[in-house]
């Protein structure tokens, strides 16, 4: 999906693949992600996954 950091990218796949068929779901987390992309950007860690 366009607009999204790559590590945001990741996460989001994971919620389309574990939320199948919640299309309005999926809309929500990619709008707060495209929100969240700025702050990734500068802060990279906060993404890090464990």
């Amino acid at each position: 999906m366009p607009g999204l950091d790559e590590k945001l990218l990741e996460i989001y796949d994971e919620v389309l693949r574990r939320n199948p068929g919640e299309d309005e779901f999926h809309q929500a987390v990619h709008e707060v992600l495209t929100s969240l992309g700025p702050v990734v950007a500068k802060h990279p860690e906060y993404a890090a996954r464990p």
